[in-house]
């Protein structure tokens, strides 16, 4: 349940992959219920196979839901 905005964050394939990671968890979970809680992530196809473990492993850790397009779903069921 969030606020009115619909805030994104696009993860570029130059950006550092830790700091990404650390503004995301903090910007979805810090207070969820703010209008400017961030409700998508937009991840390049590049970085993808690198990236979205780790972010996924962070969103479990927080017990944050995801939903993803068919194709980087793969990635949620290869490290469930």
């Amino acid at each position: 349940m969030g606020g009115i905005g619909v805030c994104h964050t696009f993860v570029d394939e130059s950006a550092d992959l830790e700091m990404a990671h650390d503004i995301i968890l903090n910007a979805k979970t810090q207070r969820p219920s703010v209008c400017n809680a961030l409700d998508t992530v937009l991840i390049h196809s590049y970085i993808a196979p690198k990236f979205l473990p780790i972010l996924l492993q962070g969103f479990s850790d927080k017990k944050v839901e995801m939903r993803c397009d068919t194709r980087k779903f793969k990635y949620y069921w290869q490290n469930k």
